[in-house]
């Protein structure tokens, strides 16, 4: 499975059986290395505009998205999350809601740190790479 492959919110119960008593959520596209305000700041704009714009968030996916074909995900409005730093940023460069929840000085600003990072590890091997993140986290 690819990392790619992963749904970006899991909600799951401890409780077999009596799931409706309890939920546990898991935001799966952030990980350790995320600046976790960054990270719920786009997590509350994302819900904040789904209950403003009255979004149907779809029906639940019961079942792994790395098992399903093309055709499921798209059936499902399954999209794969990018799969390198330049992908993701300009992903995020393109969603307007987020820019503007983060203000023009700090997106312009995350997008140009980010974006020399991923030149910096682009030229270097992977041990580079390892050695930063983890000096760094």
């Amino acid at each position: 499975m690819h990392v790619s492959d992963i749904s970006a919110v899991r909600i799951v119960s401890p409780f077999w059986g009596s799931e409706e008593q309890s939920y546990h959520i898991e935001l799966k596209a952030v990980d350790g290395s995320s600046n976790p305000y960054i990270a719920l700041a786009g997590l509350i704009a994302a819900g904040l505009d789904g209950l403003k714009r009255h979004l149907d968030p779809g029906a639940p996916c019961e079942h792994d998205p790395a098992s399903l074909s093309e055709s499921e995900r798209e059936q499902n409005r399954i999209r794969r999350l990018p799969t390198t730093m330049a992908d993701a940023l300009d992903e995020l460069e393109r969603d307007q809601l987020f820019m503007e929840a983060m203000g023009d000085l700090m997106s312009r600003s995350y997008l140009a740190v980010r974006r020399s990072e991923e030149k910096a590890f682009a030229e270097q091997d992977s041990e580079f790479e390892i050695r930063n993140h983890f000096y760094k986290f």
